[in-house]
């Protein structure tokens, strides 16, 4: 064969990988190769080397793996093999041709199939971790964008990427730590966003939070925003307190600013006082002392309590006093999601102050009574004179407990000291410490609780 016959067998080959073979060019290609020993060499050595290209290109853009392989094997086997007998036909010899082709391709597609497959199966990189979750009581769910995980006891130490918190429950606590120590506790029915690049950024869309906040680099504090507010601290202990309508900041130690959104106006609250921004832009603006509550607090139901309580309103009616019966609440979930609902009432403080504080010598008397038989649960949420968060604390009792009357009212009276701890930081309640929700329920069962009386003052001597 001479060089003008190579040049056109080239011609033809190229045709025949890129799949442009006439009529006329495969009947010249079948000729060759039928009766030129030189032409199928010509036509091997042509066929791997475009093997070779295809291979390496396939490894330079990353499609080419060890799984491909044995299929690419195949292919160049089927090239590379010399017959012992030479059959060729018109219709057998581009038949083969296109086999070689045909793997060729296969391979290639196999190849591509295998990379998406890897990508897909490949899981993104996680997250990093921003903070610790330190203690949880009651139930609480943690979004990151990507997944959701349900917070319950032993969840303690578990890091937690960017994202937000739902709280379920006025019971219900959380406390995470940053990596620089500073320490936020969200409490109550509660959703808060937490993030961090430059600076630490939280959203309070409800709830009550608490901060002990670590000295923030110069020119990055933490920045909290509510419906109505912004604040900016760089290192203090604080509180915020936070629904769509108002937001109440309580500064217990350092100083931080509070901006109101609806008219950008700001004030600064240092230590021992309250501001509150709202959504009233005529509302002055100002930083007023905490006041200390008394050692004595006292609630009938001559009135409807304020809407922040829970419980359903009885008028009194001869004999009988004012009273409050207890409704459906979501105490915690199970792992399914199925909520253990409590029946019971709540007793809170609004934003001007706490109900009362406690003494060493305190007591809870509470008048209730019921018409069947559950277990029960009295709790007391605690804040430091400050406002920042001081524990929970919870009495377990049986239904029969304390003196009954002929109308079927019982007078219960527990001393701070049969208060357990709900979470073991605080291991106790504190002497100075602050009562903000009172909370009496029975467990699961509706027995139609009813209160007519709450108390808490030191014992009497």
């Amino acid at each position: 064969m001479n060089a003008r016959d190579f040049t056109e067998l080239d011609r033809l080959l190229n045709r025949l990988v890129d799949g442009g073979l006439s009529a006329a060019d495969e009947t010249q290609l079948d000729a060759w190769l039928r009766d030129d020993a030189a032409a199928r060499d010509w036509y091997r050595r042509f066929m791997l080397l475009h093997a070779d290209l295809q291979w390496d290109h396939g490894v330079s853009v990353g499609l080419v793996s060890h799984e491909k392989a044995a299929v690419t094997a195949a292919a160049v086997s089927v090239l590379s093999r010399e017959p012992t007998r030479w059959m060729w036909s018109s219709f057998a010899k581009p038949a083969a041709m296109w086999l070689a082709v045909g793997l060729l391709v296969v391979g290639l597609l196999l190849s591509w199939r295998l990379r998406g497959d890897r990508q897909m199966l490949v899981a993104p990189a996680p997250a990093p971790s921003i903070m610790t979750l330190d203690a949880i009581q009651g139930t609480a769910d943690w979004r990151d964008g990507t997944t959701t995980l349900r917070l319950v006891d032993g969840s303690e130490s578990r890091r937690l990427a960017a994202g937000t918190l739902f709280l379920e429950g006025d019971d219900s606590s959380c406390q995470l730590r940053f990596e620089d120590g500073t320490r936020v506790t969200v409490s109550g029915n509660a959703e808060a966003v937490f993030e961090q690049d430059s600076q630490k950024r939280l959203r309070l869309r409800r709830g009550s939070l608490s901060a002990d906040v670590a000295r923030q680099p110069e020119g990055c504090p933490l920045v909290i925003e509510t419906p109505t507010a912004r604040v900016e601290v760089i290192g203090t202990l604080f509180t915020l307190v936070a629904d769509g309508e108002q937001t109440a900041l309580d500064v217990e130690r350092g100083s931080v600013r509070l901006q109101r959104l609806v008219d950008g106006r700001q004030v600064e609250v240092h230590d021992q006082r309250r501001a509150v921004a709202s959504l009233d832009a005529s509302a002055e603006m100002q930083a007023v002392q905490i006041g200390i509550p008394p050692a004595a607090w006292r609630q009938t139901f001559d009135q409807p309590p304020p809407s922040i309580c829970k419980g359903t309103w009885i008028a009194g009616e001869g004999e009988q006093p004012s009273r409050v019966r207890g409704v459906p609440c979501v105490a915690r979930r199970k792992t399914s999601g199925e909520p253990i609902v409590h029946h019971g009432i709540t007793a809170r403080s609004g934003v001007e102050t706490q109900l009362v504080t406690l003494q060493a010598d305190s007591v809870l008397r509470v008048r209730y009574r019921l018409t069947g038989e559950a277990p029960l649960r009295i709790m007391l949420g605690t804040n430091h004179p400050g406002g920042s968060f001081a524990g929970n604390f919870e009495v377990k009792l049986g239904s029969q407990t304390g003196m009954v009357d002929a109308d079927g009212w019982r007078t219960l009276t527990v001393p701070l000291s049969g208060f357990q701890s709900l979470i073991k930081r605080f291991p106790k309640p504190q002497d100075g410490s602050q009562v903000s929700l009172v909370m009496f329920n029975s467990h699961e069962h509706d027995v139609g609780l009813e209160v007519c009386e709450i108390e808490i003052c030191p014992r009497s001597p």
